[in-house]
């Protein structure tokens, strides 16, 4: 099997991204957890392009950021709430592609194997997990990894691909592993409420 235009972009879009912020406060025998926020202190987004190929809504917690200019090579990025002393905030990005040739006809198991080809190659790659969910009734798979970056350290990538009929998405969740535990049910929340226009 060929390896998808998808995989370069995922393979170069986790090497290369680097955030802006996460933190937590701790000191001997003292721990500061930031408030969670109350259940239901949601927005609502409409994630889109401008020629109309890629179009989906959901809900994120209210106090994440929507920078929809971060980086051009995604539809938009939300950012973790910024609390003093943050290194590195945690982000959510959603990423659109139109199908290359034969991937239209791949299972959700190739369709990731073809994107995720190539990712054991970054430094201090390794694999956490693989399982499979749905994504608004549609098949989908989320692969859990960790990998250094120079700028920021150590970084957790929980990367969830879906596809319809006509186009693939991919919805990053990138974060310090301690980061990633913190806001981990953010994005599950975020996942669960995705739906496709």
């Amino acid at each position: 099997m060929k390896k998808s235009n998808l995989s370069v972009l995922v393979v170069a879009f986790s090497m290369l991204f680097v955030g802006a912020g996460c933190s937590y406060e701790a000191s001997v025998g003292d721990v500061k957890d930031a408030p969670l926020p109350a259940v239901g202190e949601v927005k609502e987004v409409v994630v889109a392009d401008k020629s109309g190929n890629f179009n989906i809504s959901g809900n994120i917690a209210e106090d994440w950021t929507e920078n929809k200019e971060a980086d051009p090579r995604v539809l938009t990025m939300f950012f973790s709430p910024e609390a003093e002393g943050d290194a590195f905030r945690e982000s959510i990005n959603v990423m659109g592609f139109l199908f290359a040739e034969g991937e239209a006809e791949m299972t959700i198991d190739e369709y990731v194997d073809s994107a995720m080809s190539g990712s054991e190659q970054a430094p201090g790659y390794k694999l956490l997990s693989r399982k499979s969910l749905t994504v608004d009734g549609y098949p989908a798979i989320t692969v859990t990894y960790q990998a250094d970056n120079a700028k920021a350290g150590r970084l957790q990538f929980e990367q969830t691909l879906f596809k319809t009929e006509k186009e693939g998405f991919l919805v990053t969740f990138t974060g310090t592993p301690e980061g990633t535990v913190e806001f981990e049910q953010d994005y599950q929340d975020f996942l669960k409420s995705i739906s496709v226009k």
